[in-house]
């Protein structure tokens, strides 16, 4: 057992996780993955000037506030107390004002924080890529082992849970839409950081529609019982079909 236990802290060490990893890691990884949209952001240290160690502090305190929320959330989370569904909603909301209370207008120069076009609203598909991929960040630490993240997991119902929306998985459910020769999961045409709380609702209903509708196919025989097992099996093929087809 502890030959094991130190074979799955040495796999989880070269995923570049801590030894002990935690909920807040999960958000902290989480955060990287989901503002890649918010253009600027990477900027914001590179340049040295008083304005631009101004904009940075205040960055840092926007993303130590999120990741607080999202841990908060995350570990006081009751299946008893709040329907998956609202709970993430309100989750991914409180995101919302967060980021909005503390990357809006520079008053005094009436110029936003990053000078972009997420000034007056900030992205819903931001704030649910954050939160979708620290509970993602969650279940694959619960399979490399890790007990501690393992309690915390375990009071989701991993039939409720939501996948990560992004470039590639808007992808997979074109084809899904294909497979099942119907739309059965509504794709906004727009980037995915730019979807609204309506538009990423109908998107994951429409997709635990269209996993229930490949259920009943006889012809078409797949492993996906959730949302969460139909991500992790087309994500990474999708992913690195896409990267093949940069080198033909």
């Amino acid at each position: 057992m502890r030959n094991e236990e130190n074979e799955l802290k040495q796999v989880r060490r070269y995923y570049g996780w801590s030894d002990i990893p935690d909920v807040k890691e999960c958000a902290e990884n989480a955060y990287t993955d989901s503002v890649r949209p918010l253009h600027g952001i990477g900027l914001i240290g590179s340049r040295k000037s008083a304005e631009n160690s101004a904009k940075a502090e205040r960055l840092e305190k926007w993303r130590q506030k999120v990741n607080k929320h999202i841990v908060l959330r995350v570990e006081n989370f009751s299946q008893i107390k709040e329907e998956f569904d609202v709970w993430h909603g309100n989750t991914c909301d409180k995101i919302v004002t967060i980021s909005k209370d503390i990357l809006g207008y520079i008053e005094e120069k009436n110029e936003d924080l990053f000078k972009n076009k997420f000034h007056s609203t900030f992205p819903y598909g931001v704030a649910q890529k954050w939160l979708n991929m620290t509970i993602k960040n969650m279940l694959i630490l619960e399979m490399l082992g890790d007990k501690n993240i393992s309690n915390h997991i375990r009071q989701f119902d991993r039939g409720s849970l939501h996948v990560p929306v992004d470039s590639i998985i808007i992808k997979c459910a074109i084809d899904m839409n294909n497979k099942l020769n119907e739309e059965v999961i509504v794709i906004p045409k727009l980037p995915w950081s730019q979807f609204n709380k309506c538009q990423y609702t109908a998107f994951q209903d429409g997709l635990n529609t269209a996993i229930r509708l490949v259920q009943k196919e006889a012809t078409l025989s797949t492993n996906w019982n959730t949302r969460v097992d139909w991500e992790f099996d087309v994500w990474p093929k999708k992913r690195d079909s896409d990267e093949r087809d940069i080198f033909i």
